[in-house]
């Protein structure tokens, strides 16, 4: 792991004025998931190098160099254990990275050891990304614009007047050649309970019932629920029971698996 060392203002100068476009995108791409592995990090940034061969080496190649220029480290853990290999690695910012993103002295960024449950999930939205950007492959598809946490959150009253934030994990539009799909999307890793769910989804149908989102956007975006882990056919053949016998609004709730999850967004099947 790269020495944490204090980078001071000249050191940090010259980083700025030497950085190329791909490295500034690298540290806002890793500011923006908190963390992802080598492998996502050359999936987002290094597609266009001729070979898988090619993308790799030179994605291994640049992290080290920002990771030994102390602008990115990395975890002492590989996600996929010794197998994965560098493919496994997990990055996250430094403190000069942060610095660098904010234009200021960055005293305020701390850096800690993630909890396996934060990082496997912050890591299946990186990966959950990684699949969005593939729907553009798609005839009809034109664009796909994803919003990450906390851009995506919407701000709202509760039928108090007191102050609520509706935070789901990422915000997704899908522009096709005459159409505009809209989604709020939640990453279950199979950690919560359904009722925990539920819950979430009465929040979803609180905030519906503000009208804020439609005043902004026309209509209410789906919400889906994407079911990740050993139990996710279960899990979501359980959710899609009790969201059926509460009666929402239809097509209000998807409930989809990982390998539904294209058709989902494209196909807008239940």
């Amino acid at each position: 792991m790269p020495s944490p060392r204090r980078i001071g203002g000249r050191a940090l100068a010259k980083l700025r004025r030497d950085l190329t476009d791909r490295d500034w995108q690298i540290l806002q791409l890793i500011a923006d998931h908190r963390y992802l592995t080598t492998r996502q990090i050359e999936g987002f940034c290094f597609t266009n190098l001729g070979s898988p061969e090619s993308a790799e080496r030179t994605a291994r190649r640049v992290l080290a160099r920002l990771a030994s220029d102390g602008v990115l480290r990395t975890l002492g853990r590989r996600i996929g254990g010794v197998r994965a290999g560098s493919t496994g690695t997990v990055y996250h910012l430094a403190p000069a990275g942060a610095r660098l993103l904010a234009g200021d002295d960055g005293r305020h960024f701390r850096s800690r050891e993630p909890s396996e449950r934060f990082l496997a999930h912050c890591l299946a939205i990186g990966e959950t990304h990684l699949d969005l950007n593939d729907l553009t492959t798609a005839d009809d598809i034109e664009q796909v614009t994803v919003e990450l946490e906390p851009a995506c959150w919407r701000p709202y009253a509760g039928p108090g007047g007191e102050s609520r934030s509706l935070q789901p994990d990422l915000a997704v539009t899908v522009h096709g050649t005459d159409y505009e799909d809209r989604w709020f999307l939640e990453v279950d890793m199979g950690t919560e309970s359904i009722p925990t769910i539920l819950t979430k989804c009465a929040q979803y149908d609180t905030y519906r019932r503000t009208g804020a989102e439609q005043t902004a956007h026309e209509v209410f975006p789906s919400v889906c629920w994407l079911m990740l882990g050993a139990k996710a056919d279960t899990r979501a053949a359980q959710l899609r029971e009790r969201l059926r016998a509460l009666g929402y609004p239809e097509g209000m709730f998807h409930v989809c698996t990982e390998d539904q999850l294209r058709l989902t967004l494209t196909g807008a099947v239940a």
